[in-house]
């Protein structure tokens, strides 16, 4: 065995008892600074898949009768950055500057945090950003963000995007008629998308479109990230809910919009971007609107135990969130967090007493947002307690 192996085999071992060391979180008097205490790890850790060319050990030694070794290696050396910055996650929501950043649209809110929080991590960035508003439809959009660079950690600064998956027909895989057709060194994209979170403020545009069916008939998608202001494209309004309604919807379509092969994203557009990113998205705006209900509580005087309620949830919610979406196990602790979530709600509700009345009111007509997706949220935790041949809990969502 090669002295380099061996050192490799001794250093897992030690791993498992050498506690790890707090580390600064980086802050300054008016809130974290530019360097995140997740900034090493945001290359590695937020990518669909493990970016072997950027880790310890060169590609071809990850195969081999040591290669899982190594391999389990590497992800220990990013998860030791998980729990090292998310040990000051807490005093970092207790020191930085509640005050609600004023803002004369959502777009102008958005551009400032996003550029306060460039060098955070999403889930990070999630919380603060929610933190920094006075209205649950802001956080929303700073977590609905921060979930889409949890997927694409590769999305540019200074832009927002928005997903473009639902149609007519919903959001199924065999929902999706848009189509994606090979024409001369590109693609071509036509059809429609409706309902469209953030669509007629987003720079960038997601979509999710089928190139035809595999050989068991299913339609087959992928993605292409193309500009709002893309030849071809045209995006409509959708009337406001009654609920949220600083939040914009939108309708799109697409005719013989030209999309580049740099715009088509690779691997299946399905599992590898739209069925995460319900996870993400639940992780995500739900990490937005603790932060909010922690900003409100610190500015309004909650009682110290309402406080420490809120940042706990935030704790078991990252790390759900460093976990992997597709693992079953996540989706039975997320169940698990709702419910959670939902009494610490109702524990909280008579400190809303506290809070100015516009935030008050807002508050409670923006609520119903917390019933959006609950059926399909629902029929997930049904499927991850499947996997383990033990019926859903009566209720559980």
């Amino acid at each position: 065995m090669r002295r380099r192996d061996r050192r490799l085999m001794a250093a897992v071992s030690l791993s498992r008892t050498i506690p790890f060391r707090a580390v600064s979180s980086g802050r300054t008097e008016k809130g974290i600074g530019r360097t995140s205490v997740l900034r090493p790890f945001r290359s590695l850790l937020y990518s669909p898949t493990l970016p072997l060319p950027l880790s310890p050990t060169p590609r071809e030694s990850y195969v081999g009768p040591l290669g899982p070794l190594r391999l389990k290696a590497t992800w220990m050396h990013i998860v030791r950055g998980i729990l090292l910055a998310m040990r000051s996650l807490p005093t970092t929501l207790l020191a930085t500057d509640p005050t609600p950043h004023e803002a004369p649209d959502i777009r102008a809110w958005w551009n400032r945090v996003d550029a306060e929080l460039a060098d955070c991590a999403p889930f990070e960035r999630a919380v603060l950003a929610g933190m920094r508003t006075d209205r649950l439809g802001y956080a929303f959009v700073g977590g609905y963000e921060s979930a889409l660079r949890r997927m694409l950690p590769d999305l540019p600064g200074g832009k927002t995007a928005a997903l473009c998956v639902t149609e007519e027909g919903g959001g199924h895989p065999r929902a999706i008629r848009s189509t994606l057709r090979p024409e001369g060194d590109g693609w071509r994209l036509d059809g429609s998308k409706k309902f469209i979170t953030l669509g007629t403020e987003a720079d960038l545009l997601l979509v999710a479109a089928s190139v035809g069916e595999d050989g068991e008939g299913r339609n087959r998608l992928r993605m292409a990230l193309i500009p709002r202001d893309a030849d071809g494209v045209t995006l409509a309004p959708m009337p406001e809910l009654p609920f949220v309604p600083e939040i914009p919807h939108a309708e799109v379509r697409f005719e013989n919009v030209r999309v580049g092969e740099g715009e088509l994203l690779p691997g299946d557009g399905y599992a590898r971007y739209v069925k995460p990113f319900r996870t993400f998205e639940d992780i995500h705006v739900n990490a937005g609107i603790l932060g909010y209900l922690l900003g409100v509580a610190r500015r309004s005087g909650w009682p110290p135990e309402a406080i420490e309620r809120l940042i706990a949830l935030t704790m078991l919610l990252g790390e759900l969130g460093a976990g992997d979406a597709s693992d079953p196990g996540v989706h039975v602790a997320l169940g698990g967090y709702f419910t959670l979530f939902r009494e610490a709600l109702a524990a909280v509700e008579p400190h809303w007493e506290l809070a100015p009345e516009d935030v008050r009111n807002g508050w409670h007509r923006d609520v119903a947002l917390f019933q959006v997706a609950g059926k399909a949220r629902a029929q997930r935790l049904a499927t991850a307690w499947q996997r383990f041949s033990t019926p859903a809990p009566e209720g559980g969502r």
